[in-house]
């Protein structure tokens, strides 16, 4: 997906940080144990996703960098980059970075076991 299909996704409807409450759905530093684990363990946001937030980062298409400023509806990433849009957060970050709205960018040669792909179909 996009960077703005996932957080569309992810927010399924809510404009909150986080659609419940952080142990609840995600793992993360403070409850993963240093390790990714099994899809679906969690509790899932309204539209029945699980594992939008924490466990790995989840890769969308966008190339990240700055937004243009100003409300968009459908934000568009830069043409191209160094670095593509991850969202979600992961197994060995902290709370602050598992929320829906956090966003950051990694390079795609580089694997370090926090980075994953979801699917996604029409």
């Amino acid at each position: 997906p996009t960077e703005a299909e996932w957080e569309y996704a992810a927010r399924a409807g809510d404009a909150s940080p986080r659609y419940a409450p952080l142990d609840a759905v995600a793992w993360y530093t403070a409850n993963s144990g240093s390790l990714t684990h099994e899809p679906g363990q969690k509790k899932a946001n309204r539209d029945g996703l699980f594992d939008m937030l924490g466990n790995v980062w989840e890769w969308v298409a966008d190339w990240y960098g700055p937004y243009a400023a100003g409300n968009q509806g459908d934000p568009q990433g830069p043409p191209s980059g160094l670095s593509r849009a991850v969202r979600g957060g992961s197994w060995l970050d902290t709370a602050r970075y598992v929320r829906v709205s956090y966003r950051s960018g990694f390079d795609p040669l580089v694997s370090d076991g926090s980075g994953g792909v979801r699917c996604a179909g029409d």
